[in-house]
């Protein structure tokens, strides 16, 4: 085994690149000259063996971080060191890399063309490498589903220790689909329906024949509104749950075009929170119809344990 003195300069560059700092301090050739002994290097630069021999040796016997316990550091610290450790290496060697890998192809190129092929592929690795650093760097992944909340204030977090003045653009995206090519085929044979109103959602259709007796659902839901919608507009409204089933202003406004002329009468025996007049009056004030309305409500008693109750409705 060779002594760390008889080593060619090129010898300790391939054992530790970390060496190359040393040599270029001194200005020595490690590339093309590097088939030197440190002495020789040392007597043509007029440099101290010892001193330098000190500064390889240094270097040679710092530990790496292989015995550092990551698994129990949180995630925080653990990403942190992560880009400023390796993220940052790999940026500044591959800068060292490609003036060393220009100079190989321009000095020995024509005896060793293989060189320039080398390069070319290092020139994309490295390209390829520093945009997936700058993706995991500067793209943050759900580690699990519905975790949207938590990650963007990670994000938050992260992002303020960067620049506290950044404007963070938070772009939905609430589908993962697994089976790309399935979707695709579904999609081609119209088996997928798409909602409308500007926030389109995809959802599989089951027709009869391939029902295998299930029960078919149908999407007036997801177009014109839900309960769950209807009682937002209450609450909108009179700042309060007052109705237990209200209807969508939508749904309703739906029916009414399908059975109903721009003149006709509407007639509504369970008018309950008077969604139809809503209805009615905000969809001639949207095509210039004259439909009219007639509103019927008994008067229910209102559950003691109500919203309604609560607020002094004894029935409504």
């Amino acid at each position: 085994m060779q002594t760390l003195e008889k080593m060619t300069i090129g010898e300790y560059v391939a054992k530790d690149f970390r060496t190359a700092a040393v040599f270029s301090k001194y200005g020595i050739d490690f590339c093309c000259k590097g088939n030197r002994t440190i002495e020789e290097a040392c007597e043509k630069k007029d440099i101290d063996t010892d001193q330098l021999m000190d500064q390889l040796n240094t270097v040679l016997s710092t530990k790496n971080d292989s015995a550092i316990d990551f698994k129990s550091w949180p995630l925080d610290l653990l990403a942190d060191y992560i880009e400023k450790t390796h993220h940052r290496y790999v940026q500044e060697k591959t800068q060292v890399i490609l003036p060393f890998l220009d100079k190989l192809c321009k000095v020995h190129g024509a005896n060793h063309p293989e060189l320039f092929e080398i390069n070319e592929l290092f020139i994309g690795c490295a390209g390829e490498l520093a945009q997936h650093l700058i993706k995991e760097e500067q793209i943050l992944l759900e580690p699990t589903r519905r975790s949207t909340a938590p990650c963007i204030a990670w994000a938050s977090y992260h992002f303020k220790k960067i620049n506290p003045n950044a404007n963070i653009i938070v772009a939905p995206s609430d589908h993962l689909i697994l089976k790309e090519e399935e979707f695709k085929e579904m999609e081609q044979n119209e088996e997928i329906y798409w909602t409308s109103g500007g926030q389109e959602q995809p959802y599989g259709k089951i027709y009869l024949h391939k029902s295998g007796g299930q029960i078919p659902n149908d999407f007036w839901g997801i177009d014109f509104g839900t309960n769950q919608r209807a009682s937002i507009e209450v609450e909108e409204l009179f700042k309060k749950r007052y109705f237990d089933f209200p209807k969508p202003v939508s749904l309703i406004q739906t029916f009414a075009t399908i059975g109903a002329n721009k003149d006709d009468i509407i007639l509504d025996f369970f008018s309950g929170s008077a969604t139809t007049a809503h209805a009615v009056m905000d969809l001639n004030a949207q095509d210039g119809g004259n439909r009219k309305f007639i509103m019927v409500q008994l008067p229910e008693p209102t559950d003691e344990s109500s919203e309604a109750f609560k607020a002094g409705y004894k029935n409504i």
